[in-house]
């Protein structure tokens, strides 16, 4: 016989999973006419860098999303807006209207106005994806600008 075949197998420990942390989002869903506001991850983000999406932020604790998406707004783009319907997928948005401000982020390094439709165009995770075939199925509103 082998002279390690006596011996017991070694198997590495089992590594200890991870904590889940449940973290909430809102997304918001900002049209003009047909399109929708896209903002670009900045290349130094820790997930998907470069990445589209529709602007999105963290809900605070106890934060009901529509309250949620009037700071968002005003924090992450420098607008003032009133919340509109939901659109949920695992990620929640939240239609605003501009009712103020000046687009602005000190977040998103680059802006676009896309028509959901052709969002394939922008690379961007499936969740965001998602959620604007949904808002393409939802249709438009007036222009905003």
């Amino acid at each position: 016989a082998h002279p390690l075949a006596a011996k017991e197998p070694h198997f590495p420990p089992k590594a200890k999973r991870k904590e889940v942390v449940l973290v909430r989002e809102a997304a918001l869903v900002l049209r003009d006419g047909k399109k929708v506001l896209l903002g670009r991850r900045p290349p130094d983000a820790p997930r998907w860098a470069n990445m589209w999406e529709l602007p999105r932020g963290e809900l605070l604790p106890g934060e009901e999303l529509d309250a949620a998406a009037v700071r968002i707004a005003e924090g992450l783009l420098g607008l003032s807006v009133t919340a509109g319907d939901e659109v949920a997928i695992t990620l929640t948005a939240v239609g605003v209207v501009r009712t103020g401000g000046r687009l602005r982020s000190n977040y998103y390094p680059a802006w676009e106005w896309v028509d959901p439709k052709q969002a394939d165009e922008f690379p961007m995770g499936t969740p965001q994806r998602k959620l604007l075939a949904e808002v393409a199925r939802a249709g438009g509103q007036k222009r905003l600008f």
